[in-house]
């Protein structure tokens, strides 16, 4: 396909790669836009979003379309999102938009008009969750509390709750450090990159990570010695001693603090969900229904130390020192 990596690597790249100061993944790239010049070049999530979910392998449209969103500070994720929304709305005859799947006509003009909030634009302005309320197709709207999903399918991620919790604190801990998200798995050893995933050793591993989710969890607690490269970072930048335990006691109290956010600004337990379609349409081989969401929310509460409204009790809020 036009708008992989690999492609955009060998025939639509310019330049060098560049990064931010030291940072060794280099995950800068810059390409030509008519009229434009050299300028940054789309990520994934904007070649996924702008490109694939358009039915559309232009890479040279889809980097025109990225520059725009860029040069008008919109996100390319929500943006194409809203942009297939309304293409099936025009397929199923719920919208007169001229956008169609698989033709970039009328893309760069939405684009602009959306930005100044023109014409139908106004309407793709406000995502998919409004356009759904306003002009129906809520059983496709790809949403999440009203935020546009990136590009992953969550039905083939099926691990323990446990693994979530443990992902969301080291997240949040990172985040609060104002370091890349991405160079926590940047520094992976090659040898792992480069598993096949039809072996047996890449099966192994996975199913073992799948079925620890207790044990890392309390593994992960235990505050020690620093052991990956962000831990010692920040011990050697406060001269206190961070291990991966603290760094999760930091992050679990950031996430309950923004979880108590969203139920002050009235969020409950019934947003916690994912679009109808990933809930009740499998889209991989062998899968006969969606996402078991249901299963896993009851325990991923549990683990968080949530009631069964997703509400944090007063017990964690306790040990997590968070008088509210």
């Amino acid at each position: 396909m036009t708008i992989s990596g690999e492609w955009m690597e060998d025939n639509g790249l310019v330049g060098v790669k560049s990064s931010c100061l030291h940072c060794p993944v280099t995950c800068g790239r810059d390409v030509e836009v008519e009229g434009k010049g050299r300028v940054k070049g789309p990520e994934y999530e904007t070649l996924a979003l702008m490109g694939s979910n358009l039915e559309i392998g232009d890479l040279k449209k889809v980097s025109e379309w990225n520059y725009h969103a860029d040069d008008m500070g919109m996100d390319t994720i929500s943006l194409g999102a809203s942009l297939s929304f309304a293409m099936e709305l025009h397929e199923r005859g719920m919208l007169d938009v001229p956008l169609d799947f698989g033709d970039p006509a009328g893309v760069t003009e939405m684009i602009l008009d959306i930005a100044h909030r023109r014409g139908l634009g106004d309407d793709l302005a406000d995502g998919t969750r409004r356009m759904s309320e306003k002009h129906g197709g809520h059983d496709f709207a790809m949403h999440v509390k009203g935020l546009e999903l990136s590009a992953y399918d969550p039905q083939n991620l099926k691990l323990k709750a446990d693994i979530p919790v443990l992902q969301q604190n080291l997240a949040c801990a990172i985040n609060s450090m104002v370091l890349c998200i991405f160079t926590t798995y940047g520094m992976i050893p090659n040898a792992v990159h480069n598993m096949d995933p039809s072996s047996f050793t890449y099966k192994a591993i996975s199913k073992a990570l799948e079925n620890s989710g207790p044990l890392m969890r309390k593994a992960m607690a235990i505050k020690g010695k620093p052991m990956l490269w962000f831990e010692k970072w920040l011990t050697y930048i406060t001269g206190t001693t961070f291990s991966g335990g603290h760094l999760q006691e930091i992050g679990e109290r950031i996430f309950n603090l923004e979880r108590l956010y969203n139920l002050r600004e009235g969020l409950s337990a019934a947003d916690d969900t994912l679009p109808p379609r990933i809930l009740n349409e499998p889209t991989f081989p062998g899968m006969t229904s969606g996402h078991p969401l249901d299963q896993l929310l009851p325990r991923y509460y549990k683990n968080r130390g949530w009631d069964a409204n997703g509400v944090p009790t007063a017990k964690t809020l306790d040990r997590l020192q968070l008088h509210v």
